[in-house]
């Protein structure tokens, strides 16, 4: 089953629920960020979370195995998972789950794409600017695109917001073929 947005969104508001209630959300939000990275960079992991034909028993073994060091309520939690049959939705309660730990430590992930590798000054003052705007703490990733030709591109949440000159250049050629 393909990724659900709003499955992810009710198992992972649950997890922060009962890790918050426990005072282990730090430790579980470790754990599933080591899970994150592991179905991002290993296709192999992520072709086992996804299989529907392996038993809750392998699933279970090959968990024990990876998350021998992991808190109590993420194995339980896992577990979970395995028994509803909702394993394959894993990688987006990860996503939520990081989203509602930025949400409540006040802070605002966001994708800066540049046409060029900005100078620490101008790193600076774009955190600044988003600061000021939404109020949280900005934890910023920078990315160089020249294909953007000037400008840049934010991603904020599932927002993308485009200052490149590419896309006013895209734009203003089918304004004129369109004249």
């Amino acid at each position: 089953m393909a990724q659900n947005p709003r499955i992810a969104k009710r198992y992972a508001g649950a997890l922060f629920g009962l890790a918050d209630d426990n005072s282990v959300i730090d430790a579980v939000q470790a754990d599933l960020k080591g899970l994150a990275q592991l179905l991002s960079t290993s296709e192999g992991f992520s072709s086992f979370v996804a299989n529907p034909l392996l038993t809750a028993e392998q699933h279970e073994a090959v968990f024990g195995s990876i998350c021998g060091n992991a808190d109590g309520l993420t194995k339980k939690f896992l577990t979970f998972l395995v028994e509803k049959g909702r394993l394959d939705q894993l990688a987006g309660i990860c996503e939520r789950f990081e989203a509602l730990c930025f949400e409540r430590n006040g802070l605002l992930k966001v994708g800066v794409t540049m046409a060029h590798e900005p100078t620490a000054a101008q790193k600076s003052a774009l955190i600044e600017k988003l600061h000021a705007k939404f109020g949280k703490t900005i934890e910023a990733a920078f990315a160089v695109n020249e294909d953007l030709v000037g400008g840049f591109r934010l991603k904020i949440e599932n927002e993308i917001l485009d200052y490149s000159v590419a896309t006013q250049l895209e734009t203003f050629k089918k304004q004129v073929l369109n004249a």
